[in-house]
């Protein structure tokens, strides 16, 4: 997916959950170049089975910095990487 900081952005926070017994691993890029990565861990309610009735903690609030403070709005690339495993991803917060 793909998401638009504002201009002086330096974190990213959010939720996420990666699906059932697979946890994953989230790669932020902009214009192709990585920004940072996450490990996510996996959550027994993340399935391809409906209705997903996911029970999200602390620990699956996350928080990338940035490099530097973006100097304009951008657009950001979020994808995961290495296992390849699906991650659901809610509440981004640009700081």
């Amino acid at each position: 997916g793909k998401v638009t900081l504002p201009a002086g952005t330096t974190k990213v926070s959010f939720y996420a959950v990666a699906w059932k017994g697979n946890p994953a691993k989230l790669e932020f890029s902009v214009a192709g170049t990585v920004v940072g990565t996450q490990e996510i861990a996996a959550n027994d309610a993340a399935t391809s089975m409906a209705p997903y009735n996911l029970t999200v903690t602390d620990s699956d609030y996350y928080t990338v910095t940035l490099p530097a403070a973006l100097d304009a709005a951008t657009e950001v690339t979020v994808k995961t990487v290495e296992t390849g495993y699906r991650a659901i991803i809610f509440g981004v917060q640009a700081k």
